[in-house]
C-alpha cells in the first residue's frame, strides 16, 4: 500500500494535487505566486482546498509549474 493520497480509486483534492507538484518542483509558494503572478495567500486558499480557481488560474499556475493543464470528464460507470 503507498502512501501517496492521490494514489487510490478517491480523486485527489485539487489543492492536494497543486501541492504535490509544487513541491515536487522544488518550489515554495513565494516562488510559485512570483512565476505566475497569483498572490501567495491565492496558492495558500487553494491548496487547503478553500478556494474555486477559474481554469485560467489552474493554466497559470500549471505554466508556473513547467506542466500542462489537462481537464476530461470520466464515466463513473463501470
Amino acid at each position: 500500500m503507498t502512501n501517496d493520497p492521490c494514489k487510490n480509486t478517491v480523486p485527489c483534492p485539487l489543492g492536494q494535487v497543486v501541492a504535490t507538484a509544487r513541491k515536487k518542483c522544488g518550489l515554495t509558494q513565494k516562488d510559485l505566486s512570483a512565476k505566475t503572478g497569483i498572490a501567495q495567500s491565492d496558492i495558500s486558499r487553494l491548496e487547503q482546498s478553500n478556494a474555486n480557481p477559474s481554469v485560467r488560474t489552474l493554466e497559470r499556475i500549471a505554466e508556473g509549474l513547467g506542466m500542462q493543464l489537462h481537464i476530461e470528464f470520466v464515466s463513473t460507470k463501470e
